[in-house]
């Protein structure tokens, strides 16, 4: 029953609140419902008015707020394209940082549950019988 409440705490997270780069740090949630058109235009507008108050501030362009139409988890794998070995090298490289980032998650939400629900210190050991 724990697993249950940890992995739909977690999907309502990864969906609702987790911003992602790849879509314009929106959330999943705002992306499927439509919501994040409106939310990257107010952005740019945002960005806009930042630097036409400051332009000493901004060495260049404002970040690109358009709305990414084709969004890819696991691009298809084109050898024969120019940089397709590349490209692969970068996707599993941010692939071990989403694998780091959920294990550092998971860890730190985890540990102190199974401490409080076995009363002993897990941080120093491993999980062992649990």
């Amino acid at each position: 029953m724990l697993t249950r409440a940890w992995v739909q705490g977690f999907v309502i997270w990864y969906n609702e609140s987790h911003r992602h780069s790849a879509i314009g740090f929106v959330t999943p949630a705002q992306r499927h419902r439509g919501e994040d058109a409106a939310i990257l235009a107010a952005r740019k507008a945002v960005y806009e008015q930042a630097k036409a108050k400051h332009p000493e501030r901004w060495s260049g362009d404002t970040r690109d707020w358009s709305r990414q139409e084709v969004v890819w988890l696991n691009p298809a794998r084109e050898d024969d394209a120019p940089g397709g070995a590349e490209n692969r090298k970068r996707v599993a490289v941010k692939s071990r940082m989403v694998i780091n980032l959920l294990y550092k998650n998971l860890r730190a939400f985890l540990l102190p549950l199974l401490e409080r629900l076995n009363g002993r210190d897990m941080a120093q050991g491993t999980l062992g019988d649990v």
